[in-house]
């Protein structure tokens, strides 16, 4: 079991949860009733499709993995500032990760 531990956009924990190699990270967050989604988007997004881009998630520590092509092309723009920037529903769990969401 691998550990993911959520936490605000001030550092404050929200949650620690264990997960099991290969678990799609927005999954764990949605299991955890953690919202991902700001505004609208917590409504009107593309369930996991790497297609709205609105599942933004900053990867404080710990090796999310490379970068999918469809996260390449979405989060072009926002990569040069934020290189830790990821789509939380393109992310596959494979190490202990601390993730940093929206709220």
């Amino acid at each position: 079991m691998l550990n993911v531990k959520f936490i605000d956009s001030e550092g404050a924990e929200l949650k620690t949860v264990q997960a099991e190699p290969g678990s799609d990270l927005r999954k764990i967050a949605q299991g955890e009733d953690l919202n991902l989604y700001r505004h609208v988007f917590k409504l009107l997004n593309c369930r996991g499709k790497g297609l709205c881009g609105s599942c933004l998630v900053e990867i404080e520590s710990g090796d999310a993995g490379p970068l999918s092509e469809i996260e390449s092309k979405k989060l072009k723009s926002k990569l040069s500032d934020r290189p830790n920037i990821r789509l939380a529903c393109q992310v596959t769990v494979d190490n202990d990760l601390v993730v940093k969401t929206q709220d």
